[in-house]
């Protein structure tokens, strides 16, 4: 048992990094006891809070970079190891990259992910904020069908 109610659960656990809306509608469904489309909502409500810190990204980075030599170099490689690697690919596939880096229900990626590349690449939040969510609703929709078949052949 939980000390938060189970919607609000899965919203916190929508938040968590590697768990995010891949983990808490399957929780919030199976655990919890919840219906698919209140996980879902409180899920992906938990998600988008976390994109919601795209336009703070800039500032803590400027102020470690500027407080921290270390966190300064560090920046400075990371910017310049993406870009040089994956800037090509990413400016072709801009906008279909973003959903799909949330979309597809893998580790490592989602909303968390799709908020450091689009930092990293320079895209602004008012055009990142909607893919990310359109990723997350695609994202939301197969854990839905996923966790659903699961509980119809288990019986639960």
């Amino acid at each position: 048992m939980t000390i938060f109610s189970p919607e609000i659960t899965t919203l916190l656990l929508g938040m968590v990094p590697l768990i995010e809306l891949r983990g808490a509608i399957p929780y919030g469904m199976t655990v919890l006891g919840l219906e698919a489309h209140i996980a879902f909502f409180y899920a992906l409500l938990g998600n988008v809070l976390v994109v919601l810190s795209i336009p703070f990204l800039g500032a803590v980075s400027s102020y470690l970079s500027k407080r921290w030599y270390a966190w300064n170099r560090l920046f400075a490689w990371v910017f310049e190891r993406t870009r040089k690697n994956h800037h090509r690919a990413f400016l072709t596939y801009r906008d279909l990259a973003l959903v799909l880096i949330v979309a597809i229900p893998l580790p490592l990626t989602g909303a968390w992910a799709a908020s450091v590349a689009s930092f990293l690449f320079g895209i602004p939040f008012t055009r990142a904020l909607p893919l990310i969510t359109m990723g997350l609703c695609i994202a939301g929709f197969i854990m839905i069908l996923i966790v659903g078949g699961f509980s119809r052949i288990m019986g639960v």
